[in-house]
């Protein structure tokens, strides 16, 4: 994962390796977990409490041929994480061009590394200018979204940086500081004021080359005044986006993403790590941006679902889910091809669809779809949803008015 590319971690500068290695060597030593590496998932079917899912694995033994295994398990749950928005994107600050133009991760692995020096001559950088929400909060070009990780990220990977070079100076280009987490904003306001980062107030427009440095012009909105800085280094602090692949895995899953591509939880305040396909379960970045103890919470209440799921004897769901009227139905497939949690089907020796109720989802999709109105969802038939306008706005009574 991203957390094994990051060299210290906020706020007490733990070593992530150490954590890791830890937590990597409890999962493969137990006995009922079996971890596949270098793997991925090819097709995948079922519902909640009978998925199954062919997988693409590495071959045991080096130079071995890849194997396909079959998978069957109860309940899913969807970490994939998160990746980085392509430097490319946003050519006017040298991602790609100038080799001491780097994002937060490539700057990540210098910290790892020893010594931070420069990838175009090995120097020790004495100035370092870091620019935030590149690629977010950007809707009319980019990412419309704030990707939060990043002011955090940047804070201390400033801190990290005055702590390896005493005599360098590190500046921040920010919008504004989302440092939301206990002790956060203290850490970013001891990265000031002990560790004297400067914090400029406004968006940098472009990085030049000149000669064998770097120019940063910016603006500071808090003096109304144009800012051109000289750096050894500039650090890009990208926008987070949904990892490769995600788009796919969510087709195969039959999993709603949002307008962003991150995949989309069931309700945002009561089934947070829950997707809308029953069974499927969300952690971590693959929903959105989170820092490490929002995934590791996450994670956990995603665990605690699913151990709730599986520790029942029978699988109770809701009732209301789309049924079919057999004498108005004619086998027209429609609402086969409508539903996308691909919970209906055509009877194999009757012109009739059916519906699995494992599967449905209760949206509706087929009954909008059916010519016939020979599907309709229980509880929710037209007449029951009139009705219950009726109940709450009766005939005869007043329009109200609007104040």
């Amino acid at each position: 994962g991203r957390m094994a590319q990051l060299a210290r971690l906020y706020l007490n500068f733990d070593d992530s390796g150490d954590l890791l290695r830890t937590r990597i060597a409890a999962v493969t030593a137990h006995p009922l977990i079996e971890v596949l590496t270098s793997a991925e998932i090819v097709d995948f079917g079922g519902y909640l409490g009978s998925f199954s899912a062919t997988v693409r694995a590495a071959a045991p033994e080096p130079g071995g041929a890849e194997r396909l295994l079959t998978v069957e398990v109860g309940a899913v749950v969807l970490a994939t994480g998160l990746s980085l928005y392509g430097q490319e994107h946003l050519p006017e600050y040298g991602g790609g061009q100038y080799a001491d133009v780097v994002d937060t991760l490539q700057f990540e692995a210098l910290l790892q590394s020893g010594p931070i020096r420069r990838p175009s001559d090995g120097r020790t950088p004495r100035e370092v200018v870091w620019i935030q929400c590149v690629g977010s909060r950007d809707p009319e070009q980019h990412r419309p979204y704030c990707s939060k990780i990043c002011c955090m990220a940047v804070a201390k990977q400033s801190v990290a940086y005055r702590r390896a070079v005493p005599d360098g100076q590190a500046y921040v280009f920010y919008i504004d500081i989302r440092s939301q987490g206990r002790g956060y904003d203290e850490f970013v306001q001891r990265a000031m004021e002990h560790y004297g980062v400067v914090y400029l107030r406004g968006k940098a427009s472009r990085v030049i080359q000149q000669d064998d440095r770097l120019e940063v012009w910016g603006a500071d909105t808090l003096s109304g005044k144009s800012v051109r800085l000289q750096a050894d280094m500039v650090v890009l602090a990208m926008a987070a986006v949904p990892s490769p692949g995600s788009d796919v895995l969510a087709r195969l899953m039959r999993v709603a993403t949002d307008e962003s591509g991150f995949f989309a939880e069931a309700h945002p305040k009561l089934r947070p790590v829950e997707s809308l396909t029953a069974g499927v379960f969300l952690a971590g970045a693959a929903q959105f941006p989170k820092d490490i103890p929002e995934s590791v919470a996450q994670g956990s209440g995603a665990a605690a679902k699913v151990l709730q799921l599986l520790a029942q004897r029978e699988l109770v769901t809701e009732p209301t889910v789309a049924v079919v009227d057999g004498e108005l139905c004619v086998g027209c497939g429609r609402c086969v091809s409508a539903c996308p949690y691909e919970a209906r089907a055509l009877h194999p020796h009757r012109k009739l669809a059916t519906v699995n109720p494992a599967l449905c989802q209760r949206c509706g999709a087929c009954a909008a779809a059916c010519p016939n109105m020979a599907t309709t969802v229980r509880n929710a038939a037209p007449q029951q949803v009139l009705a219950m306008a009726d109940a709450l706005h009766p005939p005869g009574l007043a329009e109200p008015r609007a104040h």
